[in-house]
């Protein structure tokens, strides 16, 4: 209990200040797990230590048209 209450408080420290963290962020910083980075991401949001990240919104149908098609490669982007 005391390592895991050790642990948590580490946590908070490392993400004071920031607006989000990521598993992999905290798997690497306090060198954990993957299930235990997520379980403790899940507790500091839980606790309000930051707040998950809201979805990007989707990109539009024709996105990959656009990236593909551009001048200098023989094709016309979509009208």
């Amino acid at each position: 209990m005391i390592a895991d209450l050790d642990l948590y408080r580490r946590a908070v420290a490392f993400v004071a200040g920031k607006s989000d963290v990521s598993i992999s962020l905290l798997q690497r910083h306090l060198q954990l797990g993957f299930y235990s980075a997520a379980n403790l991401k899940y507790r500091l949001e839980r606790a309000g230590r930051f707040y998950p990240r809201r979805p990007k919104p989707p990109l539009p149908a024709d996105f990959t048209a656009q990236v593909i098609a551009f001048p200098g490669n023989g094709t016309t982007p979509p009208a």
